[in-house]
């Protein structure tokens, strides 16, 4: 066998692990299929290929055997490709073996797939040979027509035909094909009586080597009902699969458009999908590690009981269930759309799609709750506050139906323990007109590391019974009207200060409540106090919950904290995103509380320091509704006014809920026993009117260079909607390179790069004569002896990037050396000086390098458009929401998780167009002169694209040489040269961005925004410069702006 390998040594430990992975792997799954392994260890990537016809279990570990010995004695090779090719019949009688100890794994899949198309893949310079290695073959000879062809290995039975077969290989055509059936190419297309027989051959192809037909190797369905499936592989095309089959193209889309979950159709298969290729009910589709709902979660089994697929596996509380299999409520989860196919579990460019309990209406009662009703919360401990206390009597009891006493403890004995420090507790037991409800909890006494574990221990089923027995006897002694329970929050995983709830708190809270309430007179209200996110919500079993109570306080005026001080404090649209997910979690709207608050989320300006303690609460973040209007000139708070109060509730009714709760009755105004005098009037200074939003720049260079004009508070939305019109237009640029510019632009580099290939050699060769005089001499002397080649050899791989597989030696006269004088009229005819003047065996590319010969990494680019595809729609989404008030996220965190990848797309774009506008209407001898400017601008394009694609340089296809068009473009590749230092590490941070950011929905999810934005921050400015000057000075062009309002 033949070994082509360059002179590095690689890493022989790292080789023989995968071979001992792979030797085991073929021995334990031996067939008479074609083999392809991939494996990657420790940077060392390998790829093996075994042909049809190759008994891999006996040929294989005899390769490995031999090759080992190569290897183990320092013959070992950073690439190495070792194969039994070139005087074989097709494809089946390949064997191969690639190795690269540089992590190249697309190296070692192009040589796999050169096999797998019947072609050598080592270059025709081998340096060595593995000798008696045994290669042991399977007969690929004629069969009888009841044979089973082996890619229709299911336990159907095949209708018998009469004609013997043969089966078709990569590689074959009619004459070979016609030598394995011992026929003549006449007598082939004879028995196989089809248009166009001989050039409409597919691999798997059954055809026949005798008069007769052939057999129906269609598969069939299942016993069970269900279709025959086929695994896709990295290298399939419907074409060959059908071909394999005894099926069209377009049998394949029929079993599957429609059903087949994943199925995007023929023309966007995915390796490794399960699809039929018969008619049935498709199976379950492969199974992802990380996926939480939904049929890929691992271990999931189909029911025979009649349960549809997309019920497996459903998210908590009914929430949406995207197609990569994760939950959530927000339009990003629950956009009911397919791909072009319309199959399940499949979605357009730029949506996650859902797969069950889609969609974002709030499900309504369709009958009110009868007589309105409002419920108000009492602070116990607001005498703590150095003003706006309220006694209870001086609540206004015509205003609520409801009041609940916040909150009350639990003894070591479960024992219900009131905390009157402030002597209400009485007047609140004597109060009339409301029903008086006692509150158990709150987020101090749930959270706090003294008494967290209380309601815990308290609904324990050991002690439930007690803990009933204690309230139902507190409530009759004291004339109370019922019970209400705030614990926060129950099964949280991540409460600060205290350990992760249990599995079995939401169940003890079920259990609790139904204990409460066999127990309890029906005449007694039972309610709970429910978190409206989904993150604390999902462990409440709270559609059985309500079986159980009188009604649910939710706790929508706990939407954000201090630590969410960019968000919209009261927001309706994520208030709707929370109604909607407590309804189709299947809680009666009827049965809904919906809280509103008494307070804001606030924070100071640059003097005061926002982390000060606040008047009245000693609260760092929460300032009272009376002090909104007092401390209007360096507090800036979130909250509802009056207006919006009302507006809310009247929505909140025409939606059938069961009311609203006040939190709290002791913060709505100054007046009572507070401390204010409530009769002292204040001047409110007027609000600033706010400078519409309605500038737009060309640039983000032009942005930048305005920064002073823009205002403060439209910063953000300034530096997005710039990004966003660049990308726009730099996509649509894109899409038209792709659609139709790129092969021009390809023609005119290649053009350039073959032209500038011979001086290039040449400048070498006479830049180091002295070191190469045995292939470049002035006068005719004997050769050097032939083991200095191979320095030579590497010498010029090293310098130019030319190997010797395109390189001849030719005789070339250069009349301006020192030896180019020539001869004079006297001279003889066998004079010396006829000599002078000439290089012998001067190193030229050879006379067919041409275009064809210089890579072509187009598919980089396209993939790098088709991952690009939904960037601009997450953005447009994002700056909607800006206009609307209704953005959650972090401002900051969006700008730099999306503006490197923004300016790398548009310099990508730019950088391409360069090369057609150096082009464009100049002569020959003009576009000589801007060659190296031609190669550099398209080049420096690629390398951009490459983190946009998500590959690393090292390992595409296409890019091979980019070491020799580099250097061709000598200055002009400089910043190509700098953009590859970097995208050849497949751990730069470009790309690491990149496959955060372009995933579709990934900037509507804060912590996963978050993590491009700090990767972005830790960028180095030498790094950052690399990228060339658009990058760089449209970085710098955001920073100038972000720096004038946070500086």
């Amino acid at each position: 066998m033949a070994v082509d390998s360059t002179s590095d040594f690689a890493a022989t430990d790292d080789i023989q692990t995968i071979l001992q992975a792979f030797q085991t792997q073929v021995v334990q799954d031996s067939s008479c299929n074609t083999t392809s392994l991939f494996g990657y260890y420790n940077r060392v990537a390998v790829g093996l290929y075994v042909g049809s016809a190759i008994d891999d279990a006996r040929s294989v570990p005899s390769l490995f055997k031999s090759l080992q010995a190569h290897i183990s004695g320092d013959q070992g090779s950073q690439s190495m490709i070792v194969e039994r090719c070139g005087n074989t019949p097709n494809a089946a009688y390949v064997l191969g073996l690639a190795i690269d100890a540089s992590g190249d794994l697309a190296t070692v899949q192009k040589a796999v797939s050169l096999w797998n198309n019947g072609t050598c893949a080592g270059s025709t310079g081998l340096l060595s040979q593995l000798d008696a290695i045994p290669i042991y073959e399977t007969p690929l000879g004629t069969s009888v027509s009841n044979s089973m062809n082996k890619t229709t290995t299911n336990s159907y039975i095949s209708k018998r035909g009469d004609c013997t077969t043969e089966s078709v290989f990569v590689g074959d055509g009619c004459w070979s094909l016609a030598q394995r059936c011992g026929i003549s190419t006449a007598d082939l297309s004879t028995y196989n009586n089809a248009p166009n027989f001989c050039n409409t051959l597919q691999a798997g192809q059954l055809v026949c080597c005798s008069a007769g037909t052939l057999p129906d190797v269609k598969p069939k369905p299942n016993a069970d009902g269900s279709c025959y499936t086929y695994q896709v592989t990295g290298v399939d095309l419907c074409s060959t699969i059908a071909a394999a089959n005894g099926l069209t193209a377009t049998d394949i889309s029929n079993f599957n458009d429609g059903t087949t979950w994943g199925w995007f159709g023929c023309n966007d298969l995915q390796a490794g999908q399960q699809i039929c290729l018969s008619v049935g009910d498709p199976l379950l589709p492969a199974p992802v590690s990380n996926s939480v709902c939904g049929l890929t979660v691992p271990g999931t089994e189909k029911l025979t009981n009649g349960t549809e697929l997309a019920d497996l596996n459903p998210c908590p509380l009914n929430a949406c269930c995207n197609i990569w299999g994760q939950c959530g409520i927000t339009a990003e989860y629950c956009a009911n759309v397919t791909g072009p196919t319309g199959n399940p579990r499949t979605a357009p460019i730029g949506h996650n799609g859902c797969i069950s309990n889609c969609g974002t209406d709030i499900i309504s009662n369709p009958y009110s709750s009868g007589s309105p009703y409002k419920i108000g919360y009492y602070e116990s401990w607001n005498f703590d506050r150095n003003c706006l206390n309220m006694r209870i009597g001086d609540i206004d009891v015509t205003e609520y139906s409801y009041i609940h006493w916040a909150f009350t403890s639990i003894g070591d004995d479960f024992s219900v323990i009131i905390n009157d420090t402030y002597n209400q507790w009485d007047s609140f037991k004597s109060m009339l007109q409301v029903n008086k409800i006692l509150s158990f909890g709150g987020w101090g006494f749930s959270t706090d590391p003294a008494t967290y574990d209380k309601l815990r221990q308290a609904m324990e089923p050991v002690n439930a019974p007690t803990f009933v027995q204690n309230i139902f006897d507190f409530v009759e002694a004291n004339g109370l009207d019922g019970v209400d329970f705030d614990w926060e929050y129950p099964g949280a995983p991540d409460i600060p200060g205290i350990p992760a709830g249990l599995a079995s708190d939401g169940p003890n809270y079920l259990s609790f409540l139904k204990t409460l309430r066999d127990g309890f007179p029906y005449t007694k209200s039972i309610s709970i106090a429910a978190p409206a996110s989904y993150w604390y919500l999902r462990s409440f079993p709270i559609k059985n919950m309500t079986i159980y109570t009188n009604y649910v306080v939710y706790m929508t005026y706990d939407l954000y904290g201090q630590w969410d001080y960019g968000n919209a404090y009261i927001n309706l649209t994520e208030t709707e995103y929370a109604l909607v997910m407590i309804t189709k979690a299947g809680v009666a709207s009827t049965d809904i509380v919906v809280g509103v608050p008494s307070y804001g989320r606030s924070f100071g300006m640059a003097d005061p320091a926002c982390t000060r303690l606040g008047p009245t609460v000693n609260s760092q973040e929460l300032i009272l509704h009376p002090l909104l209007t007092r401390d209007a000139n360096d507090i800036w708070a979130a909250f509802m006014d009056d207006d919006t109060l009302a507006s809310r509730t009247s929505y909140y009714k025409s939606l059938n809920f069961g009311s609203t709760v006040d939190w709290a009755v002791d913060l709505i105004a100054f007046d009572g026993s507070g401390n204010y005098n409530a009769t002292t009037e204040w001047d409110e200074p007027p609000m600033p009117k706010l400078a519409p939003c309605t500038a737009t720049f060309s640039s983000i260079d032009d942005l930048g260079n305005t920064a002073g004009t823009i205002p403060d508070h439209y910063t953000i939305q300034y530096i997005l909607q710039t990004l966003s019109d660049t990308l726009t237009a730099a996509m649509q640029n894109y899409t038209d390179l792709m659609n139709g510019g790129y092969n021009d632009k390809f023609k005119i580099f290649a053009d350039s790069v073959v032209s500038n290939a011979g001086p290039y050699i040449a400048d070498f060769i006479n830049q180091n004569r002295t070191q190469q005089t045995m292939f470049a001499t002035r006068l005719v002397t004997p050769l050097a002896a032939r083991s200095m080649a191979n320095q030579f050899w590497a010498d010029l791989f090293t310098t130019t990037g030319f190997n010797e597989s395109y390189v001849s030696f030719e005789q070339v006269y250069d009349r301006t050396g020192p030896y180019g004088g020539g001869c004079g009229s006297d001279a003889a005819a066998n004079d010396v000086c006829w000599t002078q003047g000439y290089d012998f065996n001067f190193p030229h590319p050879i006379a067919s390098y041409g275009k064809a010969d210089v890579a072509n990494p187009k598919d980089t680019a396209q993939k790098g458009l088709d991952r690009s595809g939904s960037l601009p729609d997450q953005v447009s989404s994002i700056l909607f929401q800006m206009s609307t008030d209704s953005f959650v996220g972090d401002g900051m965190d969006i700008i730099d998780a999306v503006s490197m990848p923004v300016l790398i797309i548009v310099s990508a774009v730019e950088e391409m167009a360069t090369v057609e506008t150096i082009a464009a209407n100049i002569t020959a001898e003009e576009k000589k002169a801007k060659e190296e400017e031609i190669i550099g601008g398209f080049l420096a394009g690629i390398l951009f694209l490459i983190p946009v694609a998500g590959e690393v340089l090292g390992p595409i296809d296409g890019l091979a040489e980019m070491a020799t068009v580099l250097r061709i473009a000598g200055t002009a590749g400089n910043t190509g040269m700098a953009v590859a230092d970097i995208v050849q590490d497949p751990s730069n941070v470009a790309l690491d961005i990149m496959n955060i950011v372009l995933v579709a929905g990934s900037l509507a999810d804060d912590l996963e925004v978050a993590k491009p934005a700090s990767l972005r921050r830790t960028m180095k400015e030498t790094d950052i410069a690399k990228f060339g000057d658009r990058v760089t000075t449209g970085l710098q062009s955001v920073e100038k702006v972000v720096g004038k309002c946070f500086s």
